[in-house]
């Protein structure tokens, strides 16, 4: 089943606005001019709408709709639009570009990576330990049971709420 995004370029849409069997393409006969583009009228939007914008969409010479035009409309009309595979451009990379590392750069790379691991592990393993007051605090509570004193709590029967 065909998706049709707002029921942009949907053919059985513009026959039932036209109110024909086949949807006429601009000037000419049968829509195929030779190289010349045709244009062709589309509404944008849902046919329950009260307000619809209308944008031309050209069409190549063989039939398709080119839907750069409604990119190249507006501020974008001096713009060149890359919007198909054959716009892509082939890349042959040299010899050079593509050759593998020597080991002096495999070496210097390797040692380069391990310095930054070690750098930030030093500093996990920093925070990981225990300094300053911490260590103080460590060693006096060894005998934090000797110095413990408990008090026994004894509700007074006269308060309020007892």
């Amino acid at each position: 089943v065909a998706q049709y995004p707002k029921n942009m370029g949907n053919p059985h849409l513009l026959q039932r606005r036209t109110g024909s069997t086949k949807a006429s393409s601009g000037k000419g006969g049968n829509g195929n001019s030779g190289n010349r583009s045709n244009s062709r009228a589309l509404a944008i939007g849902s046919s329950s709408s009260t307000t619809q914008a209308i944008a031309n969409v050209q069409i190549d010479a063989s039939g398709k709709k080119d839907y750069t035009s409604l990119i190249r409309a507006g501020t974008n009309a001096d713009q060149q639009v890359y919007a198909h595979h054959r716009d892509l451009k082939g890349y042959v990379p040299t010899t050079e570009e593509i050759a593998l590392p020597s080991q002096s750069e495999t070496d210097q790379a390797v040692s380069k990576t391990q310095k930054a691991i070690d750098a930030l592990l030093s500093k996990k393993v920093a925070m990981a330990k225990p300094s300053g007051t911490a260590l103080a605090n460590a060693a006096t509570s060894m005998n934090q049971e000797e110095k413990t004193q408990f008090i026994e709590y004894k509700s007074n029967p006269n308060a309020p709420g007892y």
